[in-house]
């Protein structure tokens, strides 16, 4: 009995949470009340008519303000995504915080990082392109 009760007064509670009601005043001194839902559904996202389907199963489409979309059929309906141009990749950034000393035929590494530091060694043979930079950018200092 006690969870029939409680499970009652639940239901109730989201019920009442899920509706509002508001009340105004018109000119005549009447009170309008109106009930609105708390959630409102959006419109669902539909492939247009003019929509190209492209290789990899999703549409394509430009609209009117010429904005080019993409459009693909998910299991929750269908997902409309802006495409944007990536344009030119950005430059890799230059790591600043890495320090390199040399070892001889390898390089001691070290960085900070939240844990403490970070120290590793290479062989100046088996670097890779990140460490090469630090590394260089370290001997001309």
């Amino acid at each position: 009995m006690k969870t029939l009760f409680t499970l009652a007064l639940i239901l109730t509670a989201s019920v009442s949470a899920q509706t509002k009601k508001s009340t105004r005043k018109t000119t005549d001194t009447s009170t309008v009340t109106t009930t609105t839902t708390a959630r409102q559904a959006l419109p669902a996202a539909v492939i247009p008519k003019g929509a190209v389907e492209g290789a990899d199963g999703n549409f394509h489409f430009t609209d009117p303000q010429g904005k080019k979309w993409t459009y693909r059929n998910t299991p929750f309906g269908v997902s409309k995504v802006e495409d944007k141009d990536p344009g030119t990749p950005a430059p890799p950034q230059q790591d600043t915080l890495t320090t390199a000393t040399d070892a001889g035929d390898s390089v001691n590494f070290s960085k900070p990082s939240p844990f403490g530091t970070v120290k590793w060694t290479k062989k100046k043979t088996e670097m890779d392109a990140n460490e090469t930079s630090v590394w260089n950018s370290q001997k001309k200092q």
